[in-house]
């Protein structure tokens, strides 16, 4: 295949080649006690963190490959492809990856953009196996047959220079604006958190109530356990109903229940036969909430109008009594003060994040009267809305940030675009 891939004529002085040329692959094993690496799509070669689900057991280590610097490492079953880098570390990783040797021909760091350019990604997936649902498995024969064209190696060197000190300023840019968001998120909870355990008024009002979870209450509240607030919580089935396409009922998963908001992301449907089975307890009516009780655990929003949906398994719904509170009022409180805590607190008690029905049951609720309610969620739909202005604007410019990086690393390791101080 011509360089690049059909895309244009290869610079001068580059020379086509195949990976093959300076690729060598690697097989060593019987290092347990070197640290554990990864490999993911966004950095490349990283630590493996504890607590990231996916810690080898220890029995398992003798087998795994050593990683030693300026190894190339690739995780060959891509979803999707490009969890792909050049190693920094001194390490181990899984028996299931790819792990190769660079010759003297190729500079390491001119090798590790190349690779993770979109447009060898894109490659990769091409020769790849598809492997249902979503992976791709690539032979290591198929890899290394793969065609590039190398520039002279002091070339690869000022473009790997370059490259290193540009992605740097993008990738920080990209790291302010991340750090903003987290910064706009945790106002935005933090206000929430605090209206629905303290109101909006003179924080001088706060009485002592005696319970571990909420030291002080404004005078006129009242500490309810979620049971004493709605008028039933329902138990779904322990399975969730049979996908459909084409059909207009929401199959409603724990994965689509987050930070307060019903997600559309990845929906799935079912049959109205389904639907109606599976909403033999009680079918979920606007102003019902909405709560998952594991996998993950403590997440809820209340059903919107307009949307005929059944609640899968591992979740329940609360059908809310409208004297005591409204579902928005009960949503904000589940993420904040005292019902907050309590979730932490049993969810931390167990191996797998998981609340009983008896647990939540138990939930406490901050509640004032209605008028309260409705007069300090008016106020809060005024700092979300602010948020829901903000955060979308920030990951727009995170995404063209991210297009920019990716866009100028393809247009050097290419040739097509000069980098500048190196002779033409």
């Amino acid at each position: 295949m011509s360089w690049p891939f059909q895309l244009g004529c290869q610079p001068p002085g580059w020379r086509p080649t195949k990976l093959r040329s300076f690729l060598a692959r690697r097989r060593q094993t019987g290092c347990p006690d070197l640290p554990l690496l990864s490999v993911n799509l966004p950095q490349g070669v990283v630590l493996r963190l504890d607590g990231d689900g996916r810690v080898a057991p220890s029995r398992d280590l003798d087998g795994y490959q050593e990683v030693r610097p300026s190894d190339l490492v690739m995780n060959q079953l891509g979803k999707p492809h490009g969890a792909i880098g050049v190693s920094g570390r001194h390490g181990i990783i899984s028996p299931a990856y790819f792990v190769a040797e660079i010759s003297e021909e190729a500079d390491p760091r001119y090798v590790h953009h190349l690779l993770r350019t979109r447009l060898y990604i894109s490659e990769y997936e091409r020769r790849g196996k598809y492997m249902p649902p979503s992976q791709f498995d690539i032979s290591w024969e198929q890899f290394r047959d793969i065609s590039v064209t190398l520039p002279p190696l002091s070339e690869q060197r000022a473009i790997a220079n370059f490259l290193d000190i540009e992605c740097d300023r993008l990738d920080a840019l990209i790291s302010k604006k991340r750090r903003l968001i987290k910064l706009l998120d945790e106002r935005r909870a933090a206000y929430v958190g605090a209206a629905v355990v303290a109101g909006l008024g003179n924080r001088n009002d706060l009485v002592e109530t005696g319970n571990h979870h909420v030291p002080r209450l404004p005078t006129g509240w009242r500490l309810m356990r979620l049971r004493h607030v709605v008028e039933q919580i329902i138990d779904t089935p322990h399975k969730t109903a049979p996908v459909v396409d084409e059909e207009d009922y929401l199959v409603v998963r724990t994965s689509n229940v987050k930070m307060g908001r019903l997600i559309f992301d990845d929906a799935r449907y079912t049959d109205k036969a389904s639907w109606i089975e599976w909403n033999r307890r009680g079918e979920p009516r606007p102003g019902d909430v909405m709560f998952t009780r594991e996998a993950p655990a403590g997440e809820a929003c209340v059903v919107p109008v307009g949307v005929r949906l059944c609640i899968g398994q591992r979740m329940v719904l609360f059908r809310v009594n409208p004297a005591v509170a409204c579902g928005e009022w009960i949503v904000h409180s589940i993420y904040s003060g005292p019902a907050q805590r309590f979730i932490e607190e049993l969810s931390n008690a167990t191996t797998v994040a998981h609340l009983n029905m008896s647990d939540i049951h138990d939930v406490p609720i901050a509640v004032p009267n209605l008028d309260e309610q409705q007069r300090i969620l008016a106020q809060i739909r005024v700092e979300v809305r602010r948020h829901e202005q903000m955060v979308p604007m920030l990951d727009k410019q995170i995404a063209l940030l991210a297009e920019r990086r990716q866009a100028l690393v393809t247009a050097v390791v290419t040739g097509e675009m000069p980098v500048p101080g190196m002779a033409a």
